[in-house]
């Protein structure tokens, strides 16, 4: 019963946890940082990041050059006095730091639409009689969209290193992570049609429908858009470039990318200046200048095109890391059931779940041998990977997490651990490098495949509709790593504005010089790129399709392409594939069992059909797909009926060519709250690292042992358990083929 001392308790209690962060030493730092990276420093200084929390603690502001007034209430914690020091800094207003290749940030999509829109004066046609502006799902086609973000943890990582120049200068680019292939070719396709042909859905716009017909929005002509841009140009052709460059660019327009954009309309400005200057302002919004904080120093040399491979000869194989993003409960997944050694293991779980506990009788049974039962239960959403395990198609494996040593307990797992516990960026950063030392700056394990067999055979990786990050190897191998969305590829500048622009745009997006800013520098390889695959993938894919019927959920999508693409994979010559593809939606803090349920149904019948379609190609035996998951989670249940951040949890590995039907790693024999295993609220150590079960795959993938080290590098650090082999896996050794 609450009383009112049981009351104020709590809000005393509630104070002065408030009160603990807002006066930590940290918080200042930490909202800085974050403050410059939105206003376009990804990565500030020491000493600017010093001067911002001194603002922060001190609660006052005043410019260097003092020629200004000062900024704050003199008190602690001052919002105003902090971002006048963001703004006003030294750092943030002298121009000389244009120079230094470090400085700047990628700008964020969203954002480089709205500045054309505001910047080019868009007004809706008054007829229509709009009362607001509406674009069509943004999130979805760009990647951001106000009020939008699809996570807790908004639309990008403070943190987020992407590969090449960037993580290879030790920077951070939170922004990168959305400049995927889709999303780029995208973010272009919607400027060019709002340019030539006002707001509207036809070219890939990004209005709803409007009314009209297509055939109405060709260059210049607005018959199917809500409205246009209404800024009008100088008249002289130099003036108008000059102020278009101002506008769009903020001075940063460089001589070389000047010149060619007036090479290009100057022609056309006599006979049809109104086009001239849409043409102009197309291309201006392709420069890595309008896309980045930060300076190229380009030539107009155009960057070489990626080519594209030969027919495969060899035996085929895949590896897929499906990731349950969120970390997913999965000791609701995988359930002691009867036959126990030494006590009733269930009877031990429903204690521990509580109120969330799954009943026993609604389990789907699977049978087991060397674990702490014969008999385990599985959720009953996911009845497929029942039928998968009893085909020996499917193998378990217990306890598993992110661990950079063997050995570790209760007293010393925090010190023993180079990754942040707990923590959904941490942790599933951890889980796509493998390599908690930090030895190869910038990739991830399947990239570390690649570039371990790329001599032998013919590689290709594909991300479906996230970034490639956890695709990614050394630079210096160049495995082709393509991003698609779920639904499909679409073509760049389908209708240019004039013959040969897509070599204009290359141009303009030359090869780089020593000195280029990075972030430019990023944009240009990542724009080029885009285009290049872009023209392969809608090729490829409209030219394959599925004989299975796929359920029309998100996963369904995402898994249908990616059997599109391991269909094509003659044509694009893959003797070996890599992929990388997430479901969401599995941080279950509140009410986890009804989650559960609709999360694992979606799963099941995703999965189902992807591998029905794999058998249908012929493939399923050449297949493995590696699930995991951030961490698992609490076995005790908090106020809402859901489960909170843990380590341990329990995975599957899946694929026509295993030797299935088993649980490998150790199930926990105990898993009571206090139990040596279990830390706070339920917690479980994990006691088989992730790096054991993408050492056995990456065996059977072709992986020479000579090369093992540098594919996981952290292997030597467990030597008190045996790892997981091919022959564990597979039950074949490593020169077997399918």
């Amino acid at each position: 019963m609450r009383s009112d001392r049981t009351i104020r308790d709590a809000q005393y209690e509630t104070e002065a946890v408030l009160d603990s962060y807002f006066y930590h030493n940290n918080i200042g730092p930490f909202i800085g940082i974050r403050l410059c990276q939105r206003f376009g420093f990804s990565n500030p200084s020491p000493n600017f990041v010093e001067r911002i929390t001194k603002a922060f603690e001190t609660g006052t502001f005043t410019p260097t050059n003092g020629g200004g007034p000062s900024f704050g209430s003199g008190k602690y914690g001052d919002l105003a006095a902090m971002v006048a020091a963001v703004l006003l800094d030294e750092e943030a207003t002298t121009d000389y730091l244009d120079m230094d290749p470090t400085h700047g940030s990628l700008r964020e999509p969203l954002l480089r639409y709205i500045h054309v829109l505001r910047s080019l004066e868009f007004k809706s046609f008054e007829d229509l009689n709009l009362p607001f502006i509406e674009l069509d799902r943004l999130d979805e086609k760009i990647g951001q969209m106000a009020h939008a973000i699809p996570t807790v943890f908004s639309f990008f990582l403070p943190d987020h290193s992407p590969p090449g120049v960037v993580s290879s200068a030790g920077l951070a680019s939170p922004e990168a992570q959305l400049l995927t292939t889709p999303k780029t070719v995208a973010l272009m396709n919607g400027l060019y049609s709002l340019l030539k042909s006002g707001l509207t859905y036809c070219q890939y716009g990004f209005s709803t429908k409007t009314p009209g017909f297509c055939s109405d929005a060709t260059d210049g002509e607005y018959g199917a858009s809500s409205g246009k841009l209404e800024y009008v140009p100088p008249m002289n052709v130099d003036d108008a470039l000059e102020e278009l460059f101002g506008m769009l660019t903020a001075g940063r327009m460089t001589e070389t990318n000047a010149a060619i954009i007036k090479n290009t309309v100057q022609a056309m400005a006599s006979e049809d200046p109104d086009k001239a200057m849409r043409l102009a302002q197309q291309l201006t919004v392709s420069t890595p200048e309008f896309h980045a904080n930060s300076i190229p120093n380009t030539v107009a040399t155009a960057r070489p095109i990626s080519s594209t491979a030969d027919t495969a000869k060899k035996p085929y194989k895949a590896v897929i890391h499906f990731m349950l993003a969120g970390g997913v409960d999965s000791y609701q997944l995988l359930v002691p059931h009867s036959g126990c050694e030494e006590k009733d293991m269930y009877e031990e779980y429903k204690k521990v779940r509580s109120s969330i506990a799954l009943d026993q009788t609604k389990l789907e049974q699977i049978d087991v041998t060397g674990q702490v039962c014969t008999k385990f239960g599985l959720h009953n959403k996911m009845k497929f990977l029942k039928d998968l395990y009893d085909d020996k198609d499917l193998v378990f494996v217990a306890n598993v997490g992110v661990m950079t040593k063997d050995g570790l307990t209760k007293e010393n797992h925090r010190d023993e651990t180079a990754t942040r516990l707990f923590a959904h960026d941490a942790m599933q950063q951890e889980i796509k490098t493998l390599d908690p030392h930090v030895e190869f700056l910038g990739t991830s394990p399947l990239g570390r495949f690649a570039d371990a067999i790329t001599d032998e055979y013919a590689v290709r990786a594909c991300a479906i509709d996230t970034n490639i990050e956890p695709l990614t190897g050394r630079i210096s191998v160049g495995t082709p790593v393509y991003s698609v969305d779920a639904g499909g590829a679409i073509p760049y500048n389908e209708q240019a504005s004039i013959e040969g622009m897509t070599d204009v745009v290359r141009s303009l997006n030359g090869q780089s010089e020593i000195g280029t800013g990075l972030f430019s520098e990023f944009f240009s390889e990542a724009f080029m790129g885009a285009i290049d695959q872009s023209e392969v993938l809608v090729e490829t894919l409209e030219n394959t399709q599925v004989t299975e019927d796929f359920p029309e959920s998100k996963t369904g999508e995402k898994l249908k392409i990616l059997a599109r693409m391991i269909k094509a994979r003659q044509s694009m010559g893959a003797e070996r594939d890599l992929f990388y593809v997430e479901m969401g939606g599995f941080d279950t803090h509140d009410n986890v069992v009804d989650r559960l349920n609709g999360r694992f149904d979606e799963l099941n019948g995703a999965l189902k059909a992807f591998v029905n379609e794999l058998k249908e190609q012929n493939v399923w035996n050449n297949v493995t797909i590696i699930e995991t998951s951030d961490f698992g989670r609490t076995l005790s249940v908090n106020t809402k009926k859901g489960t909170d951040h843990a380590w341990g949890g329990n995975m599957f590995v899946m694929g026509g060519g295993l030797n299935g039907g088993k649980i490998l790693g150790e199930y926990p024999r105990d898993i009571a709250l206090g139990s040596e295993l279990v830390i706070g609220r339920g917690r479980l150590i994990p006691t088989t690292p992730f790096d054991s079960v993408f050492k056995a795959v990456a065996e059977w993938f072709g992986v020479p042992s000579s090369k093992m080290k540098d594919v996981l590098p952290n292997l030597d650090s467990f030597t008190e358990r045996p790892l997981l082999s091919e022959a564990d896996l597979y039950g074949v050794s490593s020169e077997e083929e399918f």
